[in-house]
């Protein structure tokens, strides 16, 4: 079921629905596979990222920063106040902690920012779990494009997008299945504060409240949390916080087509300035023009058109989309596979050639990535206007699980 949600308007569904206690879910065979998939995957992933395989993590780049007797700043110093950090509070929280909490000691800053990543990981799995009930959605969804897809294997560990992932699935389960828009103002708001770009979902979410109050009260919230997790950083250091929200600004092109228009450093700011205005006219077209289509729906558009359209749009951004592939059963599997192994395709050749962030064969298969969010954008797009409701999925995996589970 991808029904619209309107949460002034009363319906039959409206109070009709509450999800199942843990303890009911844990008796259930598929709550369990799911689970434990999911616990597996990550730490699978997990494991192959740690520093004696030397495969990439942001999380290696951030332990590099280090002070003149080699020291990691994030060991002794406080994010925001005593040194520049990139990201919005809530990621640099965990990048204290971890921190904070290694004693210098490379191994556990690795395993305590990879089990807080994985807590976040199987709490969104949980939600997509009870999310999917609420809809009416096969499992069989959850665990293909969520679970067992590439994304969470190879960049799982790489930054902070499990994290901002749960609070967008918190959000929007809060705001259809539970139906209690304040409450899930506050973790759109907490989305914000972990990374910044879940703020273009705002209007979709005010688009399906009625009175202008409750629009009012909902953005307010989630400006406000976002606001209250940033002004004490801001007020205490202001060059350093504002230097977190500028460092971007100055990175250059990443990971798509724009850097084969614009392969200039003096276009930089052209490119960026073309990279926002696409955004915000995908935006804004979405809500215009598809104002009829259910939240997820638009909400997996803006998302994909951000990812398509920002002048940075790295690997494990792909973890920001998965959800929305399994709550919304309408992405096409080879197409899911053919951005999916594109990712890992172009991320795997990125050492193998020079120049690669420049136009050139690992671009290329960035390119190929971006085609294949195109099509799966507009397989999505033209199967809602056809009122499809899901797709069938090529193979049963939880039956089969079954099956051989019932057999031994």
């Amino acid at each position: 079921m991808l029904a619209s949600t309107d949460n002034n308007a009363p319906s039959e569904e409206e109070g009709s629905w509450t999800p199942r206690s843990f303890h009911e879910l844990i008796s259930t065979r598929n709550y369990r596979l799911i689970m434990i998939s999911a616990i597996v995957v990550f730490t699978l992933s997990s494991i192959g990222h740690l520093p004696l395989f030397h495969v990439y993590t942001d999380f290696l780049t951030f332990w590099n920063r280090q002070n003149s007797q080699r020291v990691p700043y994030l060991t002794y110093e406080i994010p925001y106040i005593q040194y520049v950090f990139e990201y919005p509070p809530l990621s640099g929280l965990i990048l204290w902690l971890a921190g904070w909490g290694s004693h210098d000691n490379l191994i556990v800053y690795f395993a305590i920012s990879f089990t807080m990543l994985g807590i976040f990981f199987i709490l969104t799995t949980h939600l997509i779990y009870q999310f999917s009930e609420k809809l009416g959605i096969n499992h069989d969804y959850q665990i293909v494009f969520t679970i067992f897809a590439p994304s969470v294997l190879f960049f799982g560990p790489y930054n902070f997008d499990l994290v901002q992932a749960f609070f967008i699935v918190l959000a929007l389960y809060l705001f259809i299945a539970r139906k209690k828009p304040a409450y899930s103002a506050v973790a759109l708001g907490l989305a914000i504060a972990t990374k910044l770009f879940p703020i273009i979902l705002i209007p979709f979410l005010l688009q399906d409240l009625n009175s202008l109050k409750a629009k009012a009260n909902y953005a307010l919230i989630s400006f406000g949390v976002a606001a209250a997790l940033n002004v004490p950083f801001a007020a205490l250091n202001f060059s350093n916080w504002i230097s977190g929200f500028t460092y971007f600004r100055k990175w250059g092109l990443e990971d798509t087509f724009l850097l084969w228009i614009f392969r200039s450093t003096p276009s930089l700011e052209t490119a960026e300035f073309v990279s926002g205005g696409l955004v915000l006219l995908s935006v804004v077209v979405i809500f215009i023009f598809l104002r009829d289509r259910p939240l997820l729906v638009r909400c997996l558009l803006a998302m994909a058109s951000f990812l398509l359209f920002s002048y940075i749009s790295t690997p494990q951004m792909n973890l920001d989309l998965v959800p929305f592939f399994a709550l919304v059963p309408l992405v096409p599997l080879p197409l899911f596979y053919l951005f999916e192994g594109a990712t890992v395709a172009f991320m795997s050749l990125w050492n193998t050639f020079p120049n690669s962030e420049s136009p050139g064969p690992v671009q290329g298969i960035a390119l190929i990535r971006q085609l294949a969010l195109i099509l799966i954008s507009f397989s999505v797009w033209k199967q809602s206007r056809d009122n499809r409701v899901q797709r069938k999925l090529p193979i049963s995996i939880l039956e089969r699980s079954e099956r051989v589970l019932d057999a031994t």
